[in-house]
């Protein structure tokens, strides 16, 4: 399979999965009715749903009520056809497409990634990780590694779901104990878990060192630049999903 048709498929799947994660965080149907503007309630013909493509010919409105269209949309597309490519490159280019073990591990791959873009998409939006993209595939992660379909060992894969939602649990427990507030969402706790669940301990760890850092250095420009305040809680998934991809595409140890 050629990189330039992972990268079409990325972006469709992306823009489905933008679809899919604003409906169900909205308590809405997947399946129908058909795409419409949130603002002016006109239906998206299929020519105004092309991944990128279409926002960037609309200027980012909708071509009815001229209102802005959300940025999450082309920011999901683009990360989905980004990583989906790393991912091919990194692990299957070259690979037989016909052995049932690379095609079980090609599946495996594609839900850790359409879980992490999920969970971007739903924190960035309404500040919730749903357990469909993180408690769901822990099990599935499991049996795959059993089966040496994805990254982690069996031993490893339950070892790092139990300590990427006991490192969290850890910290927000200590944070409770001394600032009375919740530190850590449960969903956070929970987005770790399955990334322990895919990637093993180790990896685990060094996406939630990423994931701290980057959230350190972007919380402290914002506070500055005056966009949040000094109490405001900001979301922590995305960090978490891409300390978990940057740990996931890069071989460790390095």
């Amino acid at each position: 399979m050629y990189l330039s048709t992972v990268i079409v498929l990325g972006l469709c799947w992306s823009s489905f999965l933008n679809c899919m994660a604003h409906r169900l965080v909205f308590n809405k149907t997947v399946s129908h009715p058909r795409s419409k503007c949130p603002n002016c309630d006109t239906s998206i013909a299929w020519y105004d749903l092309i991944p990128l493509v279409s926002f960037i010919l609309l200027r980012g409105k909708c071509r009815h009520c001229h209102q802005k269209i959300s940025p999450l949309y082309p920011l999901i597309e683009f990360l989905g056809g980004l990583m989906f490519a790393l991912a091919w490159v990194q692990f299957f280019q070259g690979s037989d497409l016909s052995n049932p073990v690379v095609l079980n591990s090609i599946a495996a791959h594609v839900i850790f990634i359409s879980s992490l873009l999920m969970a971007i998409r739903t924190d960035l939006e309404d500040m919730v990780v749903l357990r469909l993209n993180t408690l769901f595939p822990i099990p599935l992660f499991f049996g795959l590694s059993y089966l040496g379909c994805i990254p982690a060992t069996f031993v490893d894969s339950i070892i790092g779901a139990f300590l990427g939602y006991g490192i969290l649990w850890g910290i927000n427990s200590l944070y409770k104990s001394f600032a009375k507030i919740q530190g850590v969402g449960e969903g956070d706790m929970e987005l770790l878990a399955m990334i322990g669940a895919f990637l093993g301990a180790q990896a685990t760890l060094h996406a939630l060192t990423v994931a701290a850092l980057s959230g350190c250095v972007v919380s402290m420009l914002l506070l500055l630049l005056g966009h949040i305040s000094r109490n405001q809680r900001i979301p922590f998934a995305p960090f978490l999903a891409i300390g978990a991809f940057i740990s996931y595409i890069i071989p460790w140890p390095l």
